[in-house]
């Protein structure tokens, strides 16, 4: 599975003040913030830090599991983690494309059906038979009062 991750990220003036309330460099606060949305994207339900274990995001990053408490208690503090654990606003950025992707390909699935149809209709039909049934549909129309046109095909 995979997240997205806000462009800009890095130069984020909101980084500078969690990295100064932490204590730490603006670089260790934006790997901890990075682990942290990845803990979250892989997480049931996703967004989610519930079962955030600062110790094992410290040993991955080769820091102390207190730096990564201070981060995510800087976060929080600045609410861009919520009061029940989970990255504020998680739904928002991670938008799936699932649902626009299945209405584009059922879509594209409907064109190439009729596309198909229409394809068999036409190498089922001689030029001579397809003549044939357009004159018969022309003199119909005729009988029943509407105007005759010619539909092109």
């Amino acid at each position: 599975m995979s997240y997205k991750l806000p462009t800009g990220l890095p130069q984020d003036p909101k980084l500078t003040l969690v990295a100064g309330r932490a204590g730490l460099t603006r670089g260790v606060a934006l790997a901890i913030w990075i682990a942290l949305i990845d803990h979250a994207a892989r997480a049931r339900p996703r967004g989610s830090l519930k079962a955030l274990k600062p110790d094992e995001i410290a040993a991955a990053l080769d820091c102390a599991a207190a730096e990564v408490a201070a981060v995510a208690a800087a976060l929080r503090h600045k609410g861009l983690i919520t009061p029940d654990g989970a990255i504020a606003h998680w739904n928002r950025y991670q938008r799936l494309s699932t649902p626009r992707v299945r209405a584009h390909r059922a879509r594209n699935e409907i064109d190439a059906h009729r596309a198909r149809s229409r394809t068999s209709e036409s190498m089922n039909e001689t030029d001579t038979a397809r003549h044939k049934r357009l004159r018969q549909e022309m003199a119909a129309r005729r009988r029943h009062g509407a105007p005759a046109q010619a539909d092109g095909a």
